[in-house]
């Protein structure tokens, strides 16, 4: 109690570790939110009378990017939850499916810039073109949706202080050795 009779409020040393602790969640939680206005913004210029290819493009290869660094801390974090996941959290088959999503998602991305590479900024929106983009962007959200409600919550609860430090180590790593997509009028040689 303090002087004034009201009670002190806890210490705060736990909360601060903790939250240093969570922190390689909290980047998974600020990823998908960089991807999240990503795909809003592609869906948008999707949505144009005039495709601008090039914003398109940057967008595409931004997201490729950002997922090429996180591909790597995503795989990790899917072993470390297949160990310590109980049996009642029932999490195999949707870290299954996430990684089946995601290489369909690399694949989605990188047919998704080489098509755009091929569209002159002043064409009009071919409805191929529109339909890859918004297919693309609905599975990418639909990913995010089911690691922020199921992934990573179960990661919260189950992770340990090591299993986090590797995490927050794999995040300051350098990516794993999957193909990017290729920059704008570039071409990586992958058919």
């Amino acid at each position: 109690m303090t002087s004034t009779g009201a009670r002190k409020p806890p210490p705060r040393a736990d909360a601060t570790s903790a939250s240093r602790c969570d922190a390689p969640i909290d980047l998974f939680y600020a990823a998908h939110l960089r991807h999240r206005r990503v795909c809003a913004a592609l869906a948008v210029a999707a949505e144009a009378p005039v495709l601008p290819a090039d914003e398109l493009c940057a967008l595409s290869i931004e997201l490729a990017d950002d997922l090429h660094q996180l591909d790597c801390t995503e795989q990790l974090l899917f072993d470390l939850l297949r160990r310590r996941a109980e049996p009642d959290d029932d999490i195999t088959h949707v870290l299954a499916a996430l990684a089946a999503d995601h290489a369909a998602d690399r694949k989605l991305l990188a047919d998704l810039a080489t098509a755009l590479r091929s569209t002159p900024q002043a064409r009009l929106a071919g409805h191929a073109l529109v339909k890859q983009i918004e297919r693309f962007v609905t599975r990418k959200l639909r990913s995010i949706a089911l690691e922020n409600a199921v992934v990573l919550p179960i990661a919260r609860l189950r992770l340990t202080r090591g299993d986090l430090a590797l995490l927050a180590a794999r995040f300051g790593e350098q990516p794993c050795n999957h193909q990017a997509t290729p920059q704008h009028g570039q071409s990586n040689g992958a058919g």
